[in-house]
């Protein structure tokens, strides 16, 4: 191999570098495009969920219950139950864990 063989495969090894980076660059640019037009979509859709949230908000009419007899005695009873539970979990564990020893 003469000197001018070397350079010329040396040139068509860069002509090949330089493409393959042009398919990657133009792959590259096309996910790009794509990404742009996903996050365009998404701040359209979350612009669109603010305005409905913030007519929701206008609309809405918070109505607190007042607190009676009635409802305090169910929150006395859903307050007992949850606690009911809790112990009667916490209660199980222990037994299994005395019967596993």
């Amino acid at each position: 191999m003469d000197f001018q063989d070397r350079v010329l495969e040396k040139l068509d090894k860069i002509q090949d570098d330089v493409s393959d980076i042009k398919v990657e660059n133009a792959k590259q640019t096309a996910d790009i495009n794509r990404n742009t037009d996903d996050l365009k979509k998404h701040i359209r859709r979350s612009d669109l969920l603010e305005v409905l949230v913030e007519k929701h908000k206008e609309d809405t009419v918070v109505h607190k219950v007042p607190l009676t007899v009635k409802n305090l005695f169910m929150k006395i009873v859903y307050l007992s139950t949850g606690i009911g539970a809790i112990a009667g979990a916490t209660y199980g564990i222990l037994r299994l864990l005395d019967m596993l020893k």
